[in-house]
């Protein structure tokens, strides 16, 4: 499957434009500027400046796979996921290391043949990514918090009852039994 999803991608003209055109697997790490604390993220692809369109230089790429990647089914995704969130971060990461990024992009190819490829973007300026760092933001307090005082909530020790909810008993009865 990863062979026919990489091939694919090696078939998608724009798709090989940026991957000639940029850094793989590129480590960034800064300090948060209110918080003081350590920041990384692994960014998949980072356009190379020297090399890549002028338009591209503020861009940031994730390679993603999914189940589609309709327009809409991959907005889902992304929301359901959380690489909106991932997106902020990213872009925020980079700034406070010195790298201006106005844009980041999603390369999603399907992982059921035939491996359709799109590519998405998210300007750093949209609503979207607002939406996103106020929640990544929300988080940090609590993260500095856990690492100043080494404590990390979990669920806890109790045990709790299981229960399904109403939609799931239903789904259950029209299940066939099980050989």
């Amino acid at each position: 499957r990863a062979k026919s999803i990489i091939g694919r991608l090696q078939e998608h003209n724009d798709t090989m434009r940026l991957m000639a055109a940029c850094h793989f697997q590129v480590a960034v790490f800064a300090v948060h500027p209110d918080l003081g604390f350590r920041m990384k993220c692994l960014i998949d692809m980072l356009p190379n400046r020297t090399v890549c369109d002028p338009l591209l230089a503020e861009y940031v790429f994730d390679l993603k796979t999914a189940d589609s990647a309709a327009p809409d089914d991959f907005a889902m995704q992304v929301w359901r996921l959380g690489y909106h969130v991932q997106a902020a971060y990213y872009m925020d990461l980079l700034t406070f290391a010195g790298r201006k990024v106005t844009t980041f992009g999603w390369i999603v190819a399907e992982s059921k043949p035939p491996h359709e490829v799109a590519i998405y973007y998210v300007p750093r300026a949209s609503e979207e990514i607002a939406a996103a760092r106020r929640l990544y933001e929300g988080w940090l307090p609590k993260y500095a918090a856990c690492v100043k005082n080494n404590e990390w909530p979990g669920y806890g020790d109790q045990w709790t009852q299981l229960q399904l909810k109403p939609w799931q008993m239903r789904s259950e009865q029209e299940r066939p039994m099980m050989e």
